[in-house]
């Protein structure tokens, strides 16, 4: 087994610590060039679970052995690395310590801290425009929404021959 083999074996390995897999990843971009995305591909992963792991190295060294010692999870040190400022990251860490956060609540207290908010699941303020827009344009119920990697339009029509009428209408314009 090559020595490349063996890294991508030990990453997929259930029972390697995050932190392990976050070295791995880390050599095999410097050492044998590999890029995030064909490392995902390798290991069967998503790129975000590749960024994530190499987070982990930038976290102080006393997360890092609370995480190898099970003291948190590694979804307690993703969130806790997604914080600008080591400083934060060590407040926050002694908070999930000592009153024994949750992952979620975690996360809440690191979008607290955060000085840009991150956007889970939520749409851009453009879109709200639009969503907005269509909704007193057509008199429907409408909501655009995302998920993972896309963006949903909801179009809500009454249940009756009016609103059959108006979803035959709408579908016509769309298909032109």
């Amino acid at each position: 087994m090559s020595n490349l083999d063996y890294l991508i074996a030990t990453i997929r390995e259930p029972a390697t610590n995050p932190l392990r897999r976050a070295q791995i990843i880390g050599q095999l971009i410097e050492e044998h060039g590999l890029s995030k995305s064909k490392i995902a591909t390798i290991i069967h992963k998503s790129p975000s679970y590749v960024s994530n792991h190499l987070r982990l190295l930038h976290l102080p060294d006393s997360v890092k052995d609370a995480v190898v010692g099970d003291m948190i999870s590694e979804g307690h040190a993703r969130a806790l690395s997604t914080l600008d400022d080591s400083q934060d990251m060590l407040e926050l860490f002694e908070d999930v310590v000592r009153y024994g956060y949750s992952v979620r609540r975690t996360e809440q207290a690191v979008d607290s801290k955060r000085k840009t908010k991150r956007m889970y699941g939520k749409i851009a303020p453009e879109f709200k425009k639009l969503e907005e827009h269509l909704s007193s344009t057509m008199k429907l119920n409408t909501r655009i929404t995302r998920r993972q990697h896309h963006i949903m339009l909801t179009l809500s029509f009454p249940y009756s021959i009016i609103g059959f009428r108006a979803l035959r209408t709408a579908v016509g314009k769309l298909l032109g």
